[in-house]
């Protein structure tokens, strides 16, 4: 994988259950990343993605029109960079 653009950093959404547990989905994500980190050369950097699937299609419910499961991903994704930069603004440095 060649990554053409000015790429820092991936940050990479961390799914676990309601109360914080590891779930099947959690670990397939950490072997995912395992897996690109060598593959890309920069930093992989965690982001809780706790309800972010849940806000997001209530998002879109709201705006009244049709939407498919990769609007909400979409979407989903924007909310997760949105938390790992509020949570971390030297980032934006």
């Amino acid at each position: 994988m060649v990554i053409t653009e000015h790429t820092h950093a991936i940050v990479v959404g961390l799914p676990r259950g309601l109360e914080g547990q590891h779930t099947a989905q959690t670990m397939a994500v950490e072997a995912f990343a395992a897996e690109l980190k060598p593959l890309v050369g920069v930093p992989l950097h965690w982001q809780d993605e706790a309800v972010t699937s849940r806000q997001a299609e209530a998002e879109l419910r709201e705006r009244g029109k049709p939407y498919t499961k990769g609007d909400i991903d979409a979407l989903s994704a924007t909310y997760i960079l949105e938390d790992y930069l509020r949570d971390h603004p030297e980032a934006l440095q």
